[in-house]
């Protein structure tokens, strides 16, 4: 069904702006270049909602990459459902 799965933390400041990108877990080094290129290209990302005074600068949440053949991906949040013998 997916021959890769990559899991990344990803850190932004209260611009929406990447700080840090990590991965997490991974078992394909090609998919996890693929999945840190694509966030290093990205522009800034919507800037986090609920960062008050009392809380830090800085977010970091995780998201998870779900690779299909030639390294083609979507984000786990936005994929439906996966099926067998599709």
């Amino acid at each position: 069904m997916l021959p890769a799965v990559v899991v990344v933390n990803i850190t932004v400041d209260r611009a929406g702006q990447l700080t840090d990108v990590q991965v997490q877990r991974s078992r394909d080094q090609g998919a996890s270049e693929v999945a840190l290129a694509s966030l290093r290209r990205s522009g800034p990302l919507p800037a986090p909602d609920g960062l008050g005074p009392q809380h830090a600068d800085l977010m970091t949440f995780s998201e998870t990459f779900l690779f299909g053949e030639r390294y083609r991906f979507q984000i786990r949040t936005l994929a439906g459902p996966q099926r067998a013998g599709l």
